[in-house]
């Protein structure tokens, strides 16, 4: 069905007007930036505790067919995600009593290397010192040679 042209004259509106309203943005204006109200948000990535992850690898395990999909999409989950969790589980590293620390592991010093980072550090401090000391006798003998020129 082809719909019939209407004169915008019939409508109570000019040409000019008409053409107006035809040039118009379809699409809504931007947010106000200078309201105090808007916040502009970021969006986040969830991060599942791990009561949450072994609640739901609890529902899966007791899901029958056809639910999984029901439950992967209540919770907005894909099944790989689900199914690294499996793999975590089996390996025991979703274990809520013994959480899995993340990072390079700390290193322990023994009383030795201490010790001898104290001293590395003391040693560094003094060859600093004798330097500064060295410098400052060369400046004394160059101050004393320019002297001794001048009174000649």
């Amino acid at each position: 069905m082809v719909m019939p042209l209407i004169d915008s004259g019939e409508l109570g509106v000019t040409q000019a007007e008409a053409d107006e309203a035809a040039r118009r943005r379809t699409v809504p204006p931007p947010p106000d930036v200078t309201n105090p109200e808007f916040k502009p948000t970021r969006a986040r990535r969830k991060v599942w505790t791990v009561g949450e992850k072994l609640r739901i690898l609890r529902l899966l395990d007791a899901a029958g067919r056809g639910q999984i999909g029901e439950i992967l999409h209540r919770e907005g989950l894909h099944a790989t995600m689900a199914s690294k969790w499996r793999k975590e589980q089996l390996k025991g590293t979703l274990d809520p009593a013994n959480p899995v620390k993340r990072g390079p592991e700390a290193v322990v010093l023994t009383p030795e290397q201490i010790e001898n980072a104290m001293l590395r550090k003391e040693n560094a401090v003094l060859k600093a010192q004798l330097q500064m000391q060295k410098d400052l006798v060369e400046f004394q003998k160059k101050i004393a040679n320019l002297y001794g020129v001048l009174a000649d």
